[in-house]
């Protein structure tokens, strides 16, 4: 799959623009527009999380990115 355009990470923030590798792609629309997208980092906590090998902390994805507050 290829992105059109530029999506943020829904976790973290971080900007997935189109040409780059991305973790998951959540939800698509009736349309087929992507609803939900997160970075290839936040998908490798998330797999270890569903996993039960991690705690998913999404502050920690943020500050390791250099980013500012997390999503709602």
């Amino acid at each position: 799959m290829t992105l059109r355009r530029s999506h943020d990470c829904i976790r973290c923030g971080t900007p997935i623009d189109p040409g780059d590798e991305f973790g998951a792609v959540d939800v698509l629309d009736p349309d087929g527009e992507l609803q939900v997208l997160v970075c290839v980092d936040c998908a490798a906590a998330l797999r270890a999380f569903l996993e039960g090998t991690e705690a998913m902390d999404v502050e920690d994805a943020v500050e390791s990115k250099g980013g500012g507050e997390p999503p709602d």
